[in-house]
């Protein structure tokens, strides 16, 4: 039982990862087996692979080793937070010219026995925080179905005008976006308030995100990718504003 649209999302950043491993060419294994009461999928590629430093930072957010403008250094970070959610664990196994095993072990979904509900999901509701969303689309009903009270912006400038005014407690910020761009939003948010509670929202970032200083990428609580599925919104703003008030 899980959220399909993260999970779709952290398979396919491993898959996204094999392609780019093996620019020339080379295989692509999935699979999945049934081992007891778990669930091991097991996804491996025959690309370069990854010393011993790139396999101890390879989940550390921002961490890549792919050249500037060709990765975001998010995918594998956001797919150790997705795996984590749904009570999971993700191992690599790697060294160079050897390719890349990724292993990912869940728990097999409990039977329903007769007249018993399905488990709905983990849900963390808010408690009326002012959360700011600088996006293209609106995501008013679902935060005010999570308890939150929304603050909408279509672009970056507007963003900054509201985080000014309204001082949210959270801030979901895009990357693409006309006028004034999210990662520009960013830094002038940052200008204005250096404990501001910003995380990423955004697709897949295929030439990577770039221009973003290490100011911000120190800033940054999380990333996550479009398209967003309740579950993990929820456990998105529940873990930043713990982070706030921790």
């Amino acid at each position: 039982m899980g959220d399909a649209t993260s999970l779709s999302q952290a398979l396919m950043n491993l898959c996204n990862n094999a392609r780019d491993a093996m620019p020339d060419g080379g295989r692509l294994i999935i699979k999945a087996v049934k081992e007891g009461k778990q669930v091991i999928v097991t996804i491996a590629d025959s690309g370069g692979g990854m010393d011993r430093e790139a396999v101890g930072k390879c989940f550390d957010p921002f961490f890549t080793t792919k050249p500037i403008g060709k990765g975001t250094g998010l995918g594998l970070s956001t797919t150790y937070g997705i795996i984590k959610s749904h009570d999971g664990m993700i191992s690599v196994d790697s060294q160079p010219d050897r390719g890349t095993t990724f292993k990912i072990l869940f728990s097999l979904a409990v039977e329903e026995t007769q007249g018993e509900r399905k488990d709905s999901p983990a849900i963390t509701r808010g408690k009326g925080q002012r959360v700011l969303v600088v996006d293209d689309n609106a995501m008013r009903d679902l935060l005010e179905y999570l308890g939150y009270q929304p603050e909408l912006a279509t672009n970056g400038k507007k963003g900054l005008e509201k985080y000014r005014s309204t001082k949210p407690d959270a801030v979901l910020m895009d990357i693409n976006m006309p006028e004034m761009d999210g990662i520009t939003c960013i830094e002038k948010i940052l200008d204005h308030d250096p404990n501001a509670n910003i995380s990423i929202f955004s697709g897949y970032e295929e030439e990577g995100i770039e221009g973003m200083s290490q100011r911000a990428k120190d800033s940054i609580i999380d990333f996550l990718a479009k398209p967003v599925g309740l579950e993990a919104l929820s456990n998105l703003l529940a873990k930043m504003l713990k982070e706030k008030e921790e």
